[in-house]
Parts: structure tokens; C-alpha cells; sequence
């Protein structure tokens, strides 16, 4: 039992450790990259296959010293679920490598050659990392670990091809349960993408009384990315003034100016 303690131990010490490094490497990250402002800080393409699309990013320094970056084209990591095709060798950066001296601004250019027979949505990302000098390590002193920190920058890169580009979604639940304690109501809203390429909805709960009034409006928020033919489910509380009859109206608007609605009655009693 002593062996099996001991060793439990030290795994909690370990995994304890590598959290606190890793809250660490992501600390030292982002105050790195502090002082660094990309525009736009997404790309949302729209293109037809075979033909090429170029643009440009633009990286200004804010900072009080020079900073070196390096460019790269990544896999698209920010949601795993629903991610769609990677477009990753598609991409071509020039130049990949710049110094942008301090309160200064470059540009880059980035390339994106569509294969022929191209349909749906594809996604990658540009990666920009600052590059810094590793520690110096002295070779007369033992038991030293030289650890080189990247900070990172991760633009997201959404390409739609046009001749096969639908944007549209369904509300496949809207649901309504009141508490146990009689005092608020859960309303749930499932979004559904029917389309082609992915949206970002937002979400507005109307709440009218028995004389079609609007008694309440709330707002949801907006989503994170919602990739074709995946859902997302959305939740909201709302404290009931009155024992009454009331109907919510969900209005989900896709992004883009088009949005659709679902009602559904219910009552507080």
C-alpha cells in the first residue's frame, strides 16, 4: 500500500507540474506576442476552382523593440468537431520571414492556388511565430534542460468555392422547462447547418405574453464556427414575472443578413 501511495504521489506532482508549465508556456505566449496587431485576423475567402486568390496581412509592431516573425501554413485547430477539408497546401506566404521594426507595419502576401473540381468549404490556418535565440546553456554545469518557447499566433483560414456556396440553417429544437422551484424557465436552442460552408449565429429569444406583447428579449450571443451538416446547442434562463401563458420566439441570424425564426408556447404556472 506504502509503494502504491508513493506512486500515486508523484503522478499528481507530475501532472500538477505539467499544468503549471504549460499555464506557463501560454502565459509567456501571449505577453510575447502583446505588442503584435494583425489585420484582419481571420480570412474568410470566397473563390472559384482553379484559379488563384492572393491578398495581404498585415503585421504592425507596437512594441518599444524590433520583433522577428516567420509564416507558415497550418492545419486548422481551433475546433476539432465538424472541422471541414484542409486547404493547407494550397497556401503559399511571401516573404515568409520579416523583421518588423519597433511602432512600424509590413506586409505579407498570401497565395491560394484552388485545385480544379473544387466544392464545399476547405480549412488551414497561417501560423506566425516570433523567432527568438534559445537560452545559452554553459557546458561545464550539469542536470540543465534548454527549453525553447515559440510564441504563436493561429489566423484561421476559411475558403468557400462560389459555385457550390448555401448558407442555411434549422432550428431543430426549441425547448422550455421550468424550474423545480417554480421561480425560472431554461429555454434550450439547437441549431442545425443545412448549408455548405459555416456560419456563426446569433441567437435572440423573444418572450411574449397571451397578448402577443414582448415581455422579455434576450440576447444568446453568437457562436463560435458551426461547419456544414453540424449542430449546436444554445441555453438561456429567464426569472418569469407572472403566472402566465407565453410564447418564445427564437430568431437565429446566420451571419450574412438571412436569418430564420420557431416559436413555441408555454406556461409558467
Amino acid at each position: 500500500m506504502p509503494i502504491i501511495k508513493n506512486c500515486e504521489s508523484k503522478i499528481k506532482s507530475f501532472i500538477f507540474l505539467l499544468f503549471t508549465f504549460s499555464f506557463l508556456l501560454f502565459t509567456l505566449s501571449s505577453i510575447a506576442l502583446a505588442s503584435i496587431e494583425i489585420d484582419p485576423m481571420r480570412l474568410e475567402l470566397e473563390a472559384v476552382s482553379d484559379k488563384t486568390i492572393t491578398g495581404y496581412i498585415t503585421i504592425k509592431n507596437h512594441g518599444d523593440e524590433d520583433i522577428d516573425l516567420s509564416f507558415s501554413a497550418g492545419e486548422y485547430r481551433y475546433i476539432i468537431p465538424g472541422n471541414a477539408p484542409s486547404c493547407k497546401a494550397w497556401i503559399s506566404l511571401n516573404p515568409d520571414k520579416i523583421k518588423v521594426e519597433k511602432e512600424k507595419q509590413q506586409e505579407i502576401q498570401y497565395s491560394i492556388k484552388i485545385p480544379a473540381y473544387s466544392k464545399g468549404e476547405y480549412v488551414a490556418s497561417v501560423l506566425i511565430d516570433k523567432e527568438q535565440q534559445p537560452e545559452p546553456i554553459n557546458p561545464k554545469e550539469k542536470g540543465q534542460v534548454r527549453v525553447k518557447i515559440t510564441p504563436r499566433i493561429n489566423m484561421p483560414v476559411y475558403v468557400t468555392i462560389k459555385n457550390s456556396l448555401v448558407r442555411s440553417c434549422s432550428i431543430t429544437e426549441l425547448a422550455t422547462l421550468q424550474s423545480e422551484d417554480k421561480k425560472s424557465v431554461d429555454f434550450s436552442v439547437s441549431v442545425k447547418n443545412t448549408g455548405t460552408t459555416h456560419i456563426r449565429p446569433a441567437i435572440i429569444l423573444a418572450i411574449l405574453d397571451e397578448n402577443k406583447a414582448v415581455v422579455k428579449k434576450i440576447p444568446v450571443g453568437k457562436a463560435l464556427p458551426i461547419f456544414a451538416g453540424f449542430a449546436e446547442k444554445f441555453s438561456a434562463k429567464w426569472n418569469a414575472p407572472e403566472k402566465n401563458k407565453y410564447t418564445v420566439v427564437a430568431t437565429v441570424d446566420m451571419g450574412n443578413g438571412d436569418f430564420i425564426q420557431n416559436s413555441s408556447e408555454f406556461e409558467v404556472k
